[in-house]
């Protein structure tokens, strides 16, 4: 891609990028967005191979954003359902159904199938041939309390996250079908039963914090609220705009204040938890393509260049975290916490996973994404096709009648 290839506006939106064939714009920030929930991710990893505490969870204010980076993992849900919808609304068209799974799963089963015999090549003495049900199934996230199917025997790190985001995906057609016939108070509908089974299961067995956060009944608001998001900024775009530095700065300081806290109350922590940090990383996304502010085309290429690679930053970093602190590469976590952790992950951490992640990312994501297909059925194009005599659509979902102003 040559120097000139990517032309970002005020709003971050820039022509070129790796995106795909259904995006009519490339946002460039929404990849920096991507990148910077690999790092938070990568900072929580890196303070638990370096031997940092995770309870209690008041080792400090600005350490515990450290401490509790897997609330990256968030960001990344919230992000998905606001450029779906983004990309859904723009188009005006049907979604074609099984397109839409196809683009999805050439995106993320490649990679996600080569680590998974990674896991077989490891464990293939505690393994079974209906082993590969696990993948095959989106049952990546079950078999550990606190991570993923395999952790016990391989750093698989975040790769469960995988199967909460496909099981969003195979039904974001219809929530959005229905959204569009509804308005954006189905998604506001469908968050509050969310919201009540998380309440029930507190009333029923307790602390089910972890239960929930591998599980798409804990993170489903978190697509919910980035949907929302999506519809709220296309509806009422200036008023949003004209506020988006205030909702950046304040989504900015609720971080901290979240992840200090939110641990210390039991309700918030197993009901709501996951729908406040909803909210704090949506005022985070449209805040951060606010019009008034200014990146330098420098930082904006290279943020996204890097924003490209984040699916091999997210599922390689906890592999290269052990590798690393096994060799005793890896300093161990020292009375200057921050100080040290940013050091490990920045310093050490980073460079190394980055080229890992442009090789993986060059020869096994970018060759299957080159694959993907438009999967919206655009009404002034279907007479042509009928003229021409052209093969039925695919099964498609039927996009209907919410007003966009």
């Amino acid at each position: 891609m040559s120097a000139d290839s990517i032309r970002p506006s005020s709003s971050g939106i820039a022509e070129g990028g790796m995106r795909s064939p259904n995006e009519n714009k490339y946002w460039s920030r929404l990849d920096h967005l991507r990148l910077y929930a690999a790092l938070l991710v990568m900072l929580a990893h890196v303070w638990a191979y370096a031997g940092g505490d995770f309870e209690p969870h008041t080792t400090g204010f600005f350490v515990s954003v450290i401490q509790e980076g897997h609330i990256g993992v968030g960001l990344f849900l919230v992000l998905s359902g606001y450029l779906f919808t983004s990309i859904a609304l723009d188009n005006q068209g049907t979604i074609l159904y099984w397109r839409f799974v196809k683009n999805r799963a050439l995106r993320i089963f490649p990679l996600l199938t080569v680590m998974f015999f990674v896991l077989l090549c490891v464990g293939k003495l505690q393994f079974s041939g209906d082993t590969v049900l696990n993948l095959l199934l989106l049952q990546l996230n079950v078999g550990d309390e606190i991570s993923g199917f395999g952790q016990k025997l391989f750093p698989v790190g975040a790769w469960w996250t995988t199967s909460v985001e496909f099981q969003f995906y195979l039904i974001f057609p219809f929530i959005f079908l229905f959204v569009r016939k509804q308005g954006p108070q189905y998604l506001v509908g469908l968050l509050t039963v969310f919201i009540l089974i998380r309440l029930c299961l507190f009333a029923i067995k307790g602390d089910v914090y972890w239960l929930e956060y591998h599980s798409i009944i804990g993170r489903m608001d978190e697509f919910l609220i980035g949907m929302l998001a999506a519809c709220l900024h296309r509806s009422h775009r200036a008023r949003i705009d004209a506020i988006s530095l205030a909702l950046l700065a304040g989504s900015l300081v609720l971080m901290p204040v979240y992840c200090f806290w939110y641990r210390d109350i039991p309700l918030i922590d197993a009901v709501f938890s996951f729908t406040l940090e909803g909210i704090i990383f949506a005022a985070f996304i449209v805040g951060y393509q606010s019009p008034m502010l200014h990146i330098p085309r420098f930082a904006d290429r290279l943020l996204a260049r890097g924003g490209e690679l984040t699916f091999s930053i997210y599922l390689l970093q906890a592999p290269i975290a052990e590798a690393l602190a096994r060799s005793g590469l890896l300093p161990h976590i020292s009375r200057s916490t921050t100080v040290t952790t940013l050091f490990c992950a920045f310093v050490i951490m980073l460079p190394l996973t980055v080229l890992v992640s442009k090789l993986t990312f060059l020869y096994i994501e970018k060759p299957f994404m080159d694959l993907r297909v438009a999967y919206f059925k655009r009404p002034d194009i279907e007479p042509v096709r009928r003229e021409q005599g052209a093969p039925p659509p695919p099964v498609e979902v039927e996009s209907a009648s919410w007003p966009l102003q």
